[in-house]
């Protein structure tokens, strides 16, 4: 009898510390972004049993315009990614959940399950610096030593996944890119170094004759919107997702804008299924 009751008393412990916590969240986002804010906060807390609730901007540049000049608040090298670095991301890809491009996760998906090493590549394919597994991806790692600090990805034409799964794509025309799967280290962020390698990507851009990029950032991740805009871009269009639970479809309605990578309607998505 004390075990039940000490097993029940620690549900109850652990409810009453995810209600405060969710509390605390409400109360900061009411204080700090208003009400609007709040209200999309709750909407997104009480559909999360039924599904995943997103809106994302979708920005876009011109590489050829003045890129400002960043100094990010590290020593940071920004480079593009060499096979060892490619083989470093895929380990901690592995080991601690590093984000990595869906193809690549995909691909690699059985041996990191396994907790192997990371598969040989398909025949054929070949592997330049920054490339892996398909010739449209390019990787940018940023370095403080030895260790990454940051990766981020450019598709050079192919397609664009959104947020969601099963992806959702829209076919990049000639001289587009998308930038992709971004990630910086929490003990490392807030230093302006996610800036400072989309400085470095567009740079590249603008060398590679791209006319156009794009990227997508999440409404709710304030310090990305900020470091994007800093950089110049501008949002063409604003993406409101619901994709159910079971993953087996998927509500998208653009909220404002049009996606001419998307259709010529400016409105079309193309829904994948797993």
């Amino acid at each position: 009898m004390p075990v039940v009751f000490a097993h029940l008393m620690g549900l109850v412990g652990g409810a009453r510390r995810r209600v405060l916590r969710r509390y605390r969240e409400a109360a900061n986002t009411l204080r700090y972004r208003g009400f609007w804010p709040l209200l999309w906060y709750l909407t997104k807390f009480l559909l999360s049993p039924l599904g995943q609730l997103s809106l994302v901007n979708l920005y876009q540049r011109d590489p050829c315009e003045p890129i400002p000049d960043i100094h990010p608040q590290a020593e940071v090298e920004v480079t593009l990614a060499g096979d060892a670095d490619i083989e470093m991301l895929l380990a901690l890809a592995r080991t601690q959940g590093w984000p990595v491009p869906r193809h690549l996760e995909s691909q690699f998906r059985g041996e990191i399950a396994r907790g192997g090493s990371a598969a040989p590549l398909p025949a054929g394919v070949s592997r330049e610096a920054g490339v892996m597994t398909q010739p449209l991806e390019r990787c940018f790692v940023a370095k403080v030593g030895r260790e990454i600090v940051h990766s981020s990805w450019i598709r050079e034409g192919g397609s664009i996944d959104f947020f969601v799964d099963p992806p959702i794509e829209g076919d990049l025309g000639s001289g587009e890119a998308y930038f992709h799967t971004a990630f910086t280290p929490r003990a490392w962020r807030g230093k302006m170094i996610h800036s400072a390698v989309i400085q470095a990507k567009l740079l590249y851009a603008r060398r590679a004759g791209f006319r156009r990029v794009y990227c997508l950032v999440d409404v709710d991740n304030t310090p990305s919107r900020k470091g994007v805009e800093r950089l110049g871009w501008h949002v063409v269009a604003r993406i409101l997702f619901f994709v159910s639970r079971q993953r087996k479809g998927a509500f998208v309605w653009v909220v404002n804008g049009r996606l001419t990578v998307l259709g010529k309607n400016g409105r079309r998505l193309h829904l994948v299924h797993a």
